[in-house]
């Protein structure tokens, strides 16, 4: 086992030199994982932003066909009653 120290550019604490997350404040010593925790925040960030967006007009279509279906179904209803 390689006992080899470096210093955490974060903290400044001694840590192993094959560490990939420092133990002692948390930050990710490899830029891939780092970058990969950027992307979800983007993801996150954008799914918000379409939800904002798209809400005021979604709901209102959703009334809409909401109201169109209570036609529909009332107007097949009384077709049936008057067939009776």
């Amino acid at each position: 086992m390689d006992n080899d120290t470096k210093t955490c550019p974060f903290c400044g604490e001694e840590i192993l030199s094959v560490a990939k997350k420092c133990k002692y404040c948390g930050e990710w010593l490899s830029t891939e994982k780092k970058h990969s925790n950027q992307n979800i925040t983007w993801y996150i960030v954008l799914i918000c932003i379409a939800i904002i967006a798209f809400s005021p007009v979604s709901l209102p279509v959703a009334c809409l066909i909401g109201f169109v279906a209570g036609i529909v179904g009332n107007v097949i209803q009384k077709t049936i009653v008057e067939k009776k």
